[in-house]
């Protein structure tokens, strides 16, 4: 059996999005990674949302990636995978990232306000902070 090796990259980038999704899905300690402002401010329906955000894009990735490795015959049913051009693949390519980032925002945007305004602080002092650095 001979294995391509555009079939091995596109498995070691399919196998990469499944421990990404995963490791989203962690129980994270929000207050290590942002702020204990950032933290105090999030309710469970934020954190929840939060990672779904994430999980949203590496699960859309995921499926473009399962497409591409056509098992079950999922690649010929899909018009703009099923032929050998450049074009289509980069245009379904950009369809799976346009909606991934959409579906995402979607459930970003249902969070609280009092998180997105204590995100947005914490963002602000990064920045800040970062342009000081320099």
């Amino acid at each position: 059996m001979k294995i391509s090796i555009k079939r091995l990259i596109i498995w070691f980038a399919f196998l990469g999005t499944l421990i990404m999704t995963f490791s989203v899905l962690h129980n994270s300690d929000f207050a290590k990674i942002y702020s204990p402002a950032v933290a105090n401010a999030m309710t469970m329906a934020d954190r929840i949302l939060f990672k779904v955000s994430s999980v949203i894009i590496y699960i859309m990735i995921g499926f473009g990636l399962f497409v591409e490795l056509d098992y079950g015959g999922l690649k010929e049913k899909l018009p703009l995978f099923k032929t050998r051009k450049l074009a289509h693949h980069i245009a379904a390519w950009a369809i799976i990232i346009v909606t991934a980032i959409i579906l995402s925002n979607v459930s970003a945007s249902a969070m609280s306000p009092q998180f997105k305004k204590a995100y947005n602080e914490y963002n602000k002092t990064r920045i800040a902070e970062m342009k000081k650095k320099k």
